[in-house]
């Protein structure tokens, strides 16, 4: 089995005939039609039907199962290569960080290093908790977290400080006579976990065994069931600036105890060159930030 027969498989599958599949591969159709057929001879059955008279091709059922594992194939084959590249061609990050961080407070930070450094940058979002592992197994070069972990063998350092507000669309509901938050129903609220001092403040006014209208794992949810009657949440300030810039439907609650998520930086404890650079870069930018009033720098 190899590249050239998995490749001759799935575009004769993608084009649905053999003729184009060749034609599109730059080989011959007796070519293409060797390779599928070796490839068939060491899987040790056929892929395609054959018969008289029949248009297109058409998959057995042992060959449309196959399709998942000849596109894996290809994609580890690739990897592989790019992998072979040398190193001082290529540089590339992995940063790991909340969905909010990324998708709200971060993206244009991200946009303009990558722009600025020539740098593949690989961003994705996790819970702490997985961040810290994929760091500490070399999967992720630096993390962002809202609840810090003890490991040895990685360095944790505080970032910054963020204003949760409690807000609610306008459109369903009117919190705006509220003076104390004992004046909210635990069970009005769209729950998303912001970290411990969001657990603290929780605590503060409500019972372990109050719960919430309903918990959520992302900001787009906790707007979208926030269209409900009487429902209220705690989000950070770079989410609610990002989703009234496009709808200006959310209204905060003012007057009410401030309270904040930290930000905590995670990277090894020797971490590489291009890591210390974009930290760097970063601890500048939330600098920016703190003079726009959208965070408290902690470096």
């Amino acid at each position: 089995m190899n590249y050239l027969q998995i490749e001759s498989f799935l575009k004769t599958i993608e084009l649905g005939s053999m003729t184009k599949a060749s034609n599109a591969l730059f080989i011959s159709q007796s070519t293409l039609s060797d390779r599928i057929t070796k490839l068939e001879d060491e899987l040790g059955f056929n892929l395609f039907t054959r018969g008289h008279g029949s248009r297109g091709v058409s998959l057995t059922e042992r060959g449309i199962s196959f399709v998942g594992f000849a596109k894996k194939y290809l994609s580890l084959m690739d990897d592989i290569e790019d992998w072979k590249i040398d190193d001082s061609e290529r540089v590339e990050l992995r940063i790991g960080g909340p969905h909010s961080l990324n998708s709200f407070l971060l993206n244009s930070f991200y946009r303009n290093f990558t722009d600025s450094n020539k740098v593949k940058l690989y961003i994705s979002s996790h819970w702490n908790y997985s961040i810290y592992t994929l760091i500490n197994t070399y999967e992720l070069d630096l993390g962002l977290v809202s609840r810090p972990f003890g490991y040895r063998h990685l360095k944790t350092k505080e970032l910054f400080k963020e204003e949760l507000y409690i807000v609610y669309n306008n459109n369903y509901s009117d919190y705006s006579s509220i003076k104390n938050e004992l004046d909210l129903k635990k069970e009005d609220e769209i729950h998303l976990d912001w970290g411990p001092d969001y657990e603290i403040w929780n605590q503060n006014f409500w019972s372990e065994t109050s719960k919430p209208k309903i918990s959520v794992d992302s900001a787009e949810l906790v707007y979208e069931f926030l269209k409900s009657k009487n429902a209220w949440a705690v989000m950070p300030v770079c989410v609610y600036n990002y989703l009234n810039k496009y709808n200006n439907n959310l209204s905060k609650i003012n007057g009410l105890d401030s309270i904040y998520r930290t930000i905590y930086l995670v990277t090894q404890r020797e971490p590489k060159d291009i890591v210390s650079n974009l930290t760097k870069k970063l601890e500048s930018y939330i600098l920016e930030l703190e003079k726009n009033g959208l965070c408290q720098n902690l470096l």
